[in-house]
């Protein structure tokens, strides 16, 4: 509400993590039973928070932490957004490589080859900058040109 409210407010930016690490507390508080409402708004605060202030390293971190646990809580789609968001705002980080890996691993548990293709061949059009992740990257291109017509 205050980052709503008073955006350009010196303490925004310190609300907006507060919420982060509230709401992350609170998806997690029942490790057996993950609330979806807390794991929501998890979600939507790290999107705002990393809308809001894209150069500061923190977006990346908590981009990453959105994702993996959407992914452990099987909510892949939503997930494959948080890691994408990493890879966009920091595409040579270590985060990014982890991103893209996980993102590969998901596509490949859900044998969707022509995703696979298509994210391995824009990756590697893009210059993927982790030279072991672009190794893989032909790897799955090439074994999913086995799957898809």
């Amino acid at each position: 509400t205050v980052v709503q409210r008073h955006p350009d407010d010196k303490h925004a930016q310190f609300c907006a993590e507060s919420a982060v690490l509230a709401a992350e507390m609170l998806a997690k508080a029942d490790p057996k039973n993950v609330s979806e409402t807390w794991l929501l708004r998890f979600s939507e605060s790290v999107d705002g928070y990393s809308e809001r202030w894209p150069d500061d390293p923190k977006s990346v971190i908590l981009e990453y932490r959105a994702a993996y646990l959407l992914a452990q809580h099987n909510n892949i789609r939503e997930a494959q957004e948080h890691f994408d968001r990493v890879i966009a705002l920091a595409p040579e980080s270590n985060e990014a490589t982890l991103a893209g890996e996980l993102i590969l691993d998901m596509l490949i548990a859900s044998e969707d080859w022509a995703a696979i293709a298509v994210r391995a061949q824009s990756w590697l059009d893009a210059g993927w900058p982790d030279e072991e992740l672009r190794s893989r990257l032909e790897e799955v291109l090439a074994e999913s040109a086995e799957h898809v017509p």
